[in-house]
């Protein structure tokens, strides 16, 4: 017999555990896991608005501007116009950005070669099926 709220139960562990990971990977990092989030989000040589970037990380406009602030006095992001809308900023990387968001791809491919590495490359391919399926319905 199935457990009652199972399946949410192993969704909401596996969280945990990506989220255990992430702060692991910030802390080697040395930044904040919300920092993270958005040099994770950010694309080399790319820019992005603040708005933009709010909404892909689930953000308020106020409190991601602050998290860039933040980032900007630490040198890794840079802001500046939006050349087309003088009232948008656009945000990107600076060379120290670039830095960090290697390392934090690093970091990223070591723990998943850590997952990877048991684990079949059948059930690889049968976890990624059902992580479609739960994204999906949620």
């Amino acid at each position: 017999m199935q457990k009652k709220n199972e399946l949410i139960d192993t969704v909401l562990d596996i969280g945990r555990q990506c989220i255990l990971q992430r702060q692991g990977m910030s802390m080697k990092a040395d930044i904040s896991q919300v920092d993270f989030v958005v040099i994770d989000m950010l694309q080399i040589g790319k820019r992005i608005s603040c708005k933009e970037l709010a909404e892909s990380i689930n953000l308020s406009t106020s409190r991601c501007s602050r998290i860039v602030e933040r980032l900007q006095c630490k040198e890794y992001v840079e802001r500046k116009p939006n050349p087309s809308d003088r009232r948008a900023i656009e945000v990107s990387l600076t060379l120290k950005g670039v830095r960090l968001k290697k390392n934090i791809e690093n970091l990223k491919s070591q723990c998943e070669k850590r997952i990877l590495s048991n684990i079949t490359p059948k059930d690889i391919e049968i976890v990624k099926q059902g992580i479609g399926i739960l994204r999906k319905s949620l």
